[in-house]
């Protein structure tokens, strides 16, 4: 067990000591317990084991041994902020924060089909597994009790309820919930920093920052090469007040050629493929943080999901029954699945998506998919967070996962977080001398580099190469060559649709690589 300090005294041990026979392996932090911040490591992991688990607020990974009846309960916040990964044995279950650990633990594992189907057809394994044969992800908010090498208990921990009378539909209500989430998570004698993108969500936290005298803060940005995102310049955030004026801010450029080699580097950060473009980005983001000795950094993560902010939610008509499958698995996908795998693959895929996601009749199809969208868009995204950052030794905070702010934005109807023009209209309500003032934050910029566009100029050769070289890995792995050679000639065409697929290809490339080199396969 090894962490990163950031509240807990040094000479704390690991595994901790909660009472005489119990003892834990904690990765986290909690902000809030019964009214009061716990204290460091030692009283959270005690404040933890003693909850309920919706009586805490915070991000965490715990294991808790208790000698006397030769067992262990997992826990694992809500929102599934902090990973947590488990691995069937010969002798019984391992579990870890990271895939690396159970791979160095444990020795190679087999790569799992269904898995990379998965990831091909929907972008991540959506049935529970991974891409691993006997590697699975425990479920956010799960408390499982393991006894001889088994699961004898299960308990799902959801969101918490609102607590009194509050005013959902009062913006002001809103505003103090974040003020209040941003209060719980600043205590830290360590370097704090923010990232800050020019978009809405991360100029709310630094204008709020600002307000609750948040002084010496580093900022960091990152610059996409071709991409009108980024903030090279403090002053272009329009920070009102003096505590702003003692913020030191970085940024850095993020070139077609970053972009590669931090893709290539993805599979190693997260032990797994990923089609995420944002994943290279984080990368540099991280690195800038590191140069500018930042331990804990603050993230906009959640608020795209809570408040319905992608614009791909606007174009989909939730009347029809198919609609979830289809946001899900675009059909333009269609042609390359059925190339690569067979024409019997889409039938099979949605089968896996009814059992991971049955119809819903309780619930308006909006709703379903923005509670469903927790798991398959936003908890991938806190992992790739939580995964680059720990490589580099920081610890991210999110501020709109705690407090109060998801109850209330999970209480107001998603169509009301839908109406009008712009994207997050009751976020944008809650700060609305944002509004009035002309800023970069005006319209929504997704975080994901140009790809198609670097695909088709200065990488197309490198995609070329190593789609090439990859081709007999990926035949292993059980594509059909025709399907390969489809995605290959059309991605060099210069087809979106395809440059997607190939990116997907290509990530797998570099896993079933680094997995040899690794001796993990």
């Amino acid at each position: 067990m090894v962490r990163l300090r950031v509240r807990a005294d040094t000479a704390e041990p690991e595994p901790i000591p909660i009472s005489k026979g119990l003892s834990a392996a904690y990765n986290g932090e909690l902000y809030w317990h019964d009214h009061s911040v716990p204290e460091g490591g030692a009283g959270e992991a005690r404040a933890l084991s003693q909850s309920s688990g919706n009586a805490v607020d915070g991000m965490y990974a715990m294991a808790l041994l208790d000698s006397a009846t030769e067992s262990i309960e997992l826990w694992r916040d809500p929102f599934g902020i902090k990973p947590m990964w488990s691995r069937k044995l010969s002798c019984g279950i391992a579990v870890a924060s990271t895939i690396q650990s159970l791979l160095d633990g444990f020795g190679p594992s087999t790569p799992r089909y269904d898995g990379i189907q998965q990831f091909l057809a929907f972008g991540r394994p959506i049935d529970g597994g991974s891409f691993y044969e006997d590697i699975f992800s425990i479920s956010r908010g799960k408390r499982l009790r393991l006894q001889q090498g088994a699961c004898i208990a299960e308990q799902q921990i959801d969101l918490c309820s609102l607590e009194g009378n509050l005013d959902t539909e009062n913006p002001q209500v809103l505003r103090q919930a974040l003020q209040e989430s941003i209060r719980r998570i600043l205590p830290s004698n360590r370097t704090m920093g923010l990232a800050v993108s020019g978009g809405l969500d991360s100029t709310i936290l630094a204008h709020q920052m600002a307000y609750l005298g948040v002084e010496d803060l580093q900022t960091v940005s990152v610059l996409i090469e071709g991409v009108n995102d980024g903030i090279d310049d403090l002053l272009k955030l329009k920070i009102p007040g003096q505590a702003a004026r003692s913020w030191t801010h970085s940024s850095t450029t993020v070139t077609s050629n970053i972009f590669s080699r931090g893709f290539e580097q993805a599979v190693q950060d997260l032990g797994e493929p990923t089609r995420l473009s944002s994943v290279p980005l984080y990368g540099a983001l991280a690195d800038i943080a590191k140069d500018a000795g930042v331990v804990v950094l603050e993230v906009g993560e959640g608020a795209d999901e809570l408040f319905m902010g992608y614009s791909s939610y606007r174009s989909l008509d939730t009347t029809c029954d198919d609609f979830h499958f289809n946001f899900m698995l675009p059909k333009h996908r269609w042609k390359y699945l059925e190339a690569l795998y067979g024409s019997g693959i889409i039938a099979h895929c949605r089968g896996v998506h009814l059992k991971a996601y049955p119809l819903r009749k309780d619930i308006s199809g909006l709703e379903y998919l923005r509670h469903t969208e927790l798991d398959h868009s936003l908890e991938p995204l806190l992992r790739r967070s939580d995964q680059i950052l720990m490589s580099r030794s920081i610890e991210g905070r999110t501020p709109f996962l705690h407090g109060f702010v998801p109850q209330l934005a999970m209480s107001i109807k998603a169509t009301a977080h839908m109406a009008g023009n712009q994207s997050k209209p009751m976020l944008r309500a809650a700060f609305p001398e944002l509004n009035v003032l002309d800023g970069p934050w005006k319209a929504k910029t997704p975080f994901r580099a140009p790809v198609s566009v670097w695909l088709q100029t200065s990488l197309s050769p490198w995609m070329d190469r190593v789609l090439d070289d990859g081709t007999p890995l990926l035949r292993d792995l059980g594509l059909h060559e025709r399907g390969l050679s489809l995605v290959r000639r059309e991605a060099l065409e210069g087809k979106e649709e395809a440059l997607d697929m190939a990116l997907a290809l290509m990530s797998l490339v570099f896993w079933c690589d680094w997995l040899i080199k690794e001796k993990y396969m």
